[in-house]
């Protein structure tokens, strides 16, 4: 049996888990990340899922994690509420005292921006940059096939650029951050004050289409 991964891409809204051989998707579930967690770092939760995909011929764990990741330590997660996902979290070391399997984890707008270059669009580029859009706006820069992360792991992050006449109150803390306006929140809350009407940025999405037909 050729060996296996459990591939995780944990957002703050939702949660894709599957177990991948070679470049094939064997089993997927999509789950409410939110359900995931207990208060304080704890995951059980998540411990029962990955369990579910389990098999003798898994050998690793690899994680793209919607927040700010270093060492296999999550070092800041704006967009959970700070009892799910503590500053500093050893997210990694949790899942390899529990597996005993090589854990990887990275940013995912970080994953996505090495995938893109690796395989994808950016394949034979020497600089590649990517901009995620969700319940946050990640972003990420490859150079040379290697992803640039900056002093403090935090290159890329675009949805934390100013962006002053945004007055509200970004998920990091600060006010007048550009993800308080492009993020899928963001989106729903301008929807909301230009017509009255509250909604999910899919559900906005939906609206917006079938208004225009």
């Amino acid at each position: 049996m050729k060996p296996a991964v459990i591939a995780l891409d944990i957002g703050a809204t939702k949660t894709v888990i599957g177990r991948v051989i070679e470049d094939s998707v064997q089993m997927e579930r999509h789950l409410v990340t939110s359900a995931l967690f207990r208060r304080g770092g704890n995951i059980a939760p998540l411990v029962f899922e990955i369990r579910k995909l389990w098999k003798p011929h898994v050998k690793g764990i690899a994680i793209g994690f919607a927040g700010a990741v270093s060492d296999g330590v999550v070092l800041a997660a704006p967009n959970f509420t700070s009892d799910l996902i503590p500053p500093h979290f050893a997210f990694s070391r949790l899942l390899n005292d529990i597996f005993d399997v090589p854990v990887s984890i990275m940013n995912d707008a970080e994953c996505f921006t090495f995938g893109e270059a690796v395989f994808g669009a950016g394949r034979r580029k020497r600089c590649v940059v990517g901009l995620t859009l969700g319940t946050g706006v990640g972003g990420s820069i490859v150079i040379d096939g290697v992803p640039y992360r900056g002093t403090h792991s935090l290159a890329g992050e675009f949805g934390h650029l100013p962006f002053p006449s945004a007055k509200i109150k970004c998920g990091c803390g600060k006010t007048g951050h550009l993800e308080t306006i492009l993020s899928g929140q963001g989106l729903a809350r301008l929807y909301a004050l230009s017509t009255g009407r509250e909604g999910t940025s899919e559900g906005i999405g939906i609206n917006c289409t079938c208004e225009a037909m």
